[in-house]
Parts: structure tokens; C-alpha cells; sequence
């Protein structure tokens, strides 16, 4: 959809996937086309290890009790023309659970240096409860297919 001001456009998909902690040297596989791949506000986020996963993804850590949804940006590649479904990666380490719930940035990232502190964990993974993908924190138009997530 087109906003008048960066408000968040998302899908999301509430359901419990399977164990995904034998990936956390990996990442998060999305099948997406888009005829707005040029957009800059992709973003895609999990909840894991959270009392409350649409609580969690609401406050990005910022209000308490809201850790535990992780939340990382990723763009199509620059050859892409939206006619076929693109395969990408965000890699685990690209999540943070600390982001600004305004805008979807990150105001801590994850780092090799502490990892413990904001960046998933395989444990987490083991019981990933929701995924989402936005459009968030730049106006435009978007329009997103999703074939799949892995």
C-alpha cells in the first residue's frame, strides 16, 4: 500500500515452525518478488523465546518486556525485475532484538563481541513462534509476493 508518512505496511504469519537452531551459522531464507524491489524499507522479523510474540514485535525491546523479536533489513538483489521469485538470505547474525518500534531500525545490533546481549540465539530457534515481513520507516510504494519462508 501507498502511506502519506513511513507507517509500517506487514504480513505475518502467527504459527509454530520447526526447529531451526541446527541454522543459527545460517540464516533466514525468504522467497519474494516484488514490482517495488527498489524499495528501502524491507525488513523482516521473528519471535522466539517470548511470552507474547505480537507484543514482542510490537515494542522491538524498547518497552519492557517486549525482547525476544528479532528484526533485521534486506533488500532484492539489484538485477531484480519482480517477473521471478528471488531466494533471499538474512543471515541470523543481521537480527537484533533491540529496534526502534517508530521506525524498525535497529538501536543495537548484533555483534561477534556479545552476542548473548541481542542477536538469536539456537535455543531461540529451536521455537520460532511468529514471522513477519514489513515495509517500514520509508514512505513509498510497495507490493511484496511471498512464495515462501524457510
Amino acid at each position: 500500500p501507498a502511506t502519506a508518512s513511513p507507517r509500517p505496511a506487514s504480513t505475518e504469519d502467527p504459527r509454530r515452525y520447526p526447529d531451526a537452531s541446527a541454522a543459527i551459522q545460517g540464516g533466514l531464507e525468504l522467497t519474494v518478488r516484488s514490482s517495488t524491489a527498489d524499495y528501502a524499507g524491507w525488513r523482516v522479523s521473528f519471535a522466539a523465546g517470548t511470552t507474547s510474540p505480537g507484543y514482542a514485535c510490537a515494542g522491538g525491546g524498547g518497552v519492557p518486556f517486549s525482547r525476544g523479536c528479532y528484526k533485521a533489513d534486506w533488500q532484492f538483489p539489484a538485477n531484480h525485475d519482480g517477473g521471478d521469485f528471488a531466494t533471499i538470505v538474512v543471515p541470523f547474525t543481521a537480527f537484533s532484538d533491540l529496534w526502534s518500534a517508530a521506525t524498525g531500525m535497529h538501536t543495537t545490533n548484533c555483534t561477534a563481541a556479545d552476542p548473548r546481549k541481542v542477536c538469536p540465539t539456537a535455543a531461540g530457534l529451536e521455537a520460532i513462534q511468529y514471522v513477519e515481513v514489513w515495509a517500514e520507516g520509508v514512505d513509498g510504494k510497495v507490493q511484496l509476493d511471498i512464495a515462501g519462508v524457510a
